[in-house]
């Protein structure tokens, strides 16, 4: 693919031709901003398998690729690049080779080079080795404790929302753990255990009965599924991101049921009671009647708060999101939707 002509003489330097044909991508990509980029590197890194912490990579960085006159250049990086941008890996190491052979490339870097028929010539600019560390990191090392705090308040805001929601609608689900699941993904497993138990004190508090301090069990154990689920790569796709919900219903039910069967006769004072009694009418015990029937609402329970989260996860700024590369693809979506065609977002901010 050749790059756009008016691109190619505003580069220069040895790489000129390379980075001539990665702008010339980007804009048949609908010129993503290099956030954007940098956040779909970011999300393929962690996808990978690498820390959340060392896959981070900052815009400018991803800017300077395109734009900087460089001698010297982070060829593993323009392979993410060209990922992220979509581009088949083959597509771009043809790039790269055409600018390793290149005469003006040897040319612009001091060397005087002729090249016999089928001869690639050693290379005149040196690239950067891949074990040389990928990019700066331009973003901070994690959330600060103001915003840590904030979050946190709006957590446990979400989850009294939910319980208030299901004590004045007739609605057959629970609704109080979506706060814990955006904690336990966006924070750690274990603020969003401390999160999900300081809301059944809260409730508690607000004068739903001991009951609701035994069922603190659950929201820390959602909270640590959820929290480990997406550091284990749960959240790399939507079957795998899906699977972890169902998971989690599965783990709340498995110590919800025999809680409201032995401790409480099968009467928590909630919406569900009904069904477990309608389900007990058909000649099921009562332990397979809560069972059966807390599954059931607990599955829709906690595939909308986990798709709640996701939503919420992808609006919120960047580490927030960098655990979960479903968020981070859904904001890369809305973002590339919003983008106008003559747009360019990208430089450094």
């Amino acid at each position: 693919m050749g790059a756009d002509v008016g691109v190619e003489r505003a580069l220069e330097g040895p790489w000129a031709a390379l980075k001539g044909e990665l702008r010339a991508f980007r804009e048949e990509a609908g010129s993503p901003s290099y956030g954007v980029i940098a956040e779909r590197i970011c999300a393929a890194r962690i996808a990978r398998g690498q820390d959340a912490y060392a896959a981070r990579i900052g815009r400018t960085t991803v800017y300077d690729v395109f734009m900087a006159d460089h001698r010297r250049i982070n060829l593993e990086l323009v392979r993410e690049i060209g990922a992220a941008l979509g581009a088949p890996e083959d597509l771009v190491q043809e790039w790269i080779d055409a600018s390793r052979r290149s005469p003006v490339r040897a040319e612009q870097a001091g060397g005087e080079a002729s090249y016999g028929e089928g001869e690639e010539p050693a290379p005149a600019v040196e690239p950067v080795q891949a074990e040389t560390p990928v990019a700066r990191c331009d973003m901070p090392a994690g959330p600060s404790p103001r915003q840590v705090l904030l979050l946190l308040t709006v957590c446990l805001g979400l989850n009294h929302l939910g319980s208030w929601i299901t004590d004045v609608m007739p609605v057959q689900l629970y609704l109080d753990m979506t706060g814990t699941a955006i904690a336990a993904i966006a924070l750690g497993p274990w603020r969003g255990a401390a999160l999900g138990y300081l809301t059944v004190i809260g409730t508690y508090a607000l004068g739903h009965g001991t009951e609701a301090l035994y069922f603190g069990l659950v929201q820390v154990a959602g909270a640590l599924a959820w929290g480990y689920g997406v550091r284990w790569g749960a959240g790399r796709t939507v079957g795998r991101y899906l699977s972890l919900n169902i998971g989690v219903a599965a783990l709340s039910t498995a110590i919800a049921a025999p809680l409201i069967t032995f401790l409480f006769a099968g009467t928590t004072r909630h919406g569900t009671d009904a069904l477990y009694e309608y389900i007990q009418a058909t000649g099921s015990t009562l332990f397979t009647s809560v069972v059966t029937a807390n599954l059931l609402t607990s599955v829709l329970d906690k595939i909308l708060s986990g798709s709640v989260a996701l939503v919420v996860l992808a609006v919120l700024p960047a580490v927030f999101r960098c655990r979960l590369p479903l968020a981070a693809a859904l904001h890369d979506a809305s973002q590339s939707g919003s983008s106008q065609p003559g747009d360019d977002p990208g430089g450094p901010r």
